[in-house]
């Protein structure tokens, strides 16, 4: 009757192995182009809550099918038939996983030491594909669980801002982890756990009274690169030929930033972002800023005491530094330096080609506010 004409289909919760397979049959009735989300619902903390026969038959027949698969550890670990105990071990088990058939790989739980620094966090992991990029999410840990319906909400969250960021995986993520972190938090701000016949029952998740911050998260944890390892930066270099600086606040700073901007730049620098620049090089971390479409050789410096002091622009660009641009020439003309070259793409769903794209840069971002992904911040 023409009504399965679905972009997406996203599952958790399956108890059987005729209902999964019927899944399958499904998905043979969609469109070629909607893609299949999988939460594969089999366990945590070491104890299945399923049939142990359906773990095959994810593994066999329903990961082929996969564009996106989030497993918690155990789930992932049941999945590629191996234990984690660190990062790097997570996303070797992401390798498998892609081997088997899934696009994209996202653990909801990551229990190592390495990414959980001694119960200070609770860790996520996104792999982009077999080889490919790995990026660790580290959220603090929140007292007040284990809660129920988290698995669902992270799985729910992350399919609509994967949509909404579809160059952009780790956005999705952070936005993901940003939505869940709002939910607990409200959630304990009303209710704690409580016994009912000597068992504890967690407090039910306060979905309806977080609809505002479910629809607009405010990411406050940045993803990191994990692997392939990546150096950790002593700089950020920005491009200024597309970007014309304005504030209010702080008007010596934005009239030298300015002077070096491209007259017909009409991106301005938010407020926001001048104060994370004079946050980090209030840090000593090196803040410069330069003209790509330039070749006088000079650049600016943000100093620690948040003046701006004019310097040669070889002494800021070096391997060790990240170089953030929105104009493809400008990263071209960078990638002799040795830098880490991120694409700005203001924050579209989907890249034009006037845009940085993938082949033009080390890594995309759509704010300029997700460079802090690569900073010591």
């Amino acid at each position: 009757n023409e009504v399965l004409n679905h972009d997406y289909l996203l599952t958790g919760y399956i108890g059987n192995v005729s209902v999964l397979r019927e899944v399958v049959g499904l998905l043979d009735m969609l469109p070629k182009t909607c893609k299949y989300l999988c939460d594969p619902v089999l366990g945590d903390n070491g104890k299945l809550y399923t049939s142990p026969e359906l773990v095959d038959v994810y593994r066999e027949e329903v990961l082929p099918r996969v564009e996106v698969l989030t497993p918690n550890q155990f789930e992932a670990e049941l999945l590629t038939k191996r234990t984690i105990t660190t990062v790097a071990e997570a996303a070797s088990a992401c390798d498998t996983l892609h081997g088997l058939g899934c696009k994209t790989v996202v653990l909801t739980t990551l229990d190592v030491p390495d990414a959980t620094e001694s119960g200070k966090f609770v860790g996520m992991l996104l792999s982009e594909g077999q080889g490919k990029q790995k990026w660790l999410l580290q959220l603090p840990f929140l007292e007040g669980g284990p809660f129920t319906g988290t698995g669902d909400l992270t799985a729910a969250t992350l399919l609509a801002w994967l949509n909404a960021h579809p160059g952009e995986a780790p956005m999705a993520l952070e936005k993901a982890g940003a939505t869940l972190q709002s939910v607990i938090q409200e959630t304990t701000r009303v209710s704690q756990r409580f016994e009912v016949k000597g068992k504890t029952v967690p407090p039910e998740l306060r979905i309806i009274q977080s609809k505002s911050t479910i629809e607009h998260p405010i990411v406050k944890n940045w993803c990191r690169p994990v692997t392939p390892s990546a150096a950790i930066a002593e700089g950020l270099v920005v491009d200024l030929s597309g970007l014309n600086p304005k504030t209010d606040d702080d008007a010596p700073f934005a009239e030298a930033l300015s002077a070096s901007a491209s007259a017909s730049a009409a991106e301005p620098l938010l407020q926001s972002d001048l104060s994370l620049f004079q946050k980090l090089a209030a840090q000593h971390f090196q803040v410069a800023f330069m003209n790509g479409d330039s070749d006088n050789g000079s650049a600016m410096q943000l100093t620690a005491e948040g003046k701006v002091i004019q310097i040669p622009s070889q002494d800021v660009l070096r391997p060790n530094t990240v170089f953030l641009s929105d104009k493809t020439h400008s990263l071209s003309r960078a990638k002799s330096s040795g830098a880490t070259l991120v694409g700005f793409t203001r924050g579209g769903a989907g890249l034009e080609a006037s845009q940085p794209q993938p082949q033009h840069a080390d890594f995309l971002v759509s704010t300029l506010a997700a460079v802090q992904r690569f900073l010591p911040v």
